[in-house]
C-alpha cells in the first residue's frame, strides 16, 4: 500500500495496550508526584518489553502502547507488568491483541490490530488484561499462559463483538491451582469412603429388602 510515494509496511504484530487508571485524579491532586510516577512506570515498562523482546511505539501521558513480535513474548511482559508492581505504582489496566497493522515513517503503528488492543484496554479492570481470542489462540502455547473466559463484547466503532478472556495474574494461577487440588482430594476422599463402606451398604441392602446372598440355604422346616 504506497501514500504520496512512500511504501507502507504492513505486518502482523501482538500489540498491548496499557492504560493508568485515575491519572486524572492523580494530576488533580499533585501534579509533580503523578507525573513522577509516570515516569518510573514508564521506564519499568520499557524494560520489561525490551526484556521479552517487544519495544513501545506510542505514549500518550498516561497510556502506552507495546508491540511484540510474538504472542507469547507479550503474553510473558503483561505477566511480569501485573505480577511485579511496585508499591507505589498507580494501578493499570492492560488490552491486548493479534492483527495486521501499518507501520508509519516514524515507526508507529496504525491499523485495525491497534484499534482492537486499545477497545480492550479500555474495558478491563484496574489490575487486570483483557486480551482477544486471537491472542489467546497464539500465546495458549506458553507454559505461563492461564486465561479465563469473560464472553464476547461489543467494541466501541467496531462492529463485530469480540471474544474476550482475562489473563490469569500469579495469584490468581495459584488460587486456581488449589482449588482444583481441594476438588481431586475431595473426591478422592469420596470414593474411598464409598469404597470402605460399599460392603455395609450392600448387606444393609439385603437386610432391608429381605433377599439371601446366592448359594445360602433355606433353614430346615421346624418339626411338629
Amino acid at each position: 500500500m504506497a501514500e504520496q510515494g512512500d511504501e507502507r509496511t504492513v505486518r502482523l504484530a501482538s500489540i498491548v495496550a496499557i492504560d493508568i487508571v485515575g491519572f486524572s485524579t492523580m494530576s488533580e491532586r499533585d501534579q509533580r508526584n503523578a507525573a513522577a510516577k509516570v515516569e518510573a512506570l514508564r521506564e519499568r515498562i520499557m524494560r520489561v518489553a525490551s526484556a521479552h523482546g517487544g519495544r513501545l511505539f506510542n505514549t500518550a501521558g498516561d497510556g502506552f502502547m507495546l508491540e511484540f513480535g510474538a504472542a507469547g513474548s507479550a503474553l510473558g511482559a503483561v505477566q511480569d507488568i501485573l505480577d511485579k508492581r511496585g508499591r507505589k505504582e498507580p494501578p493499570i489496566r492492560v488490552g491486548a491483541h493479534v492483527g495486521d497493522v501499518v507501520v508509519t515513517a516514524t515507526e508507529d503503528l496504525l491499523g485495525h490490530g491497534v484499534n482492537v488492543a486499545a477497545r480492550l484496554q479500555a474495558l478491563a479492570g484496574p489490575g487486570t488484561a483483557l486480551v482477544s481470542a486471537e491472542f489467546r489462540s497464539m500465546a495458549r502455547s506458553s507454559p505461563t499462559a492461564a486465561f479465563q473466559a469473560r464472553g464476547q463484547k461489543p467494541l466501541e466503532n467496531i462492529e463485530e463483538r469480540v471474544q474476550t478472556f482475562e489473563i490469569l495474574s500469579k495469584r490468581q494461577r495459584f488460587a486456581r491451582t488449589v482449588r482444583r487440588v481441594m476438588w481431586s482430594a475431595a473426591a478422592l476422599v469420596l470414593i474411598a469412603v464409598g469404597v470402605y463402606f460399599a460392603p455395609e451398604g450392600w448387606r444393609f441392602y439385603q437386610d432391608y429388602t429381605g433377599q439371601q446372598t446366592p448359594g445360602a440355604e433355606a433353614p430346615p422346616p421346624v418339626a411338629p
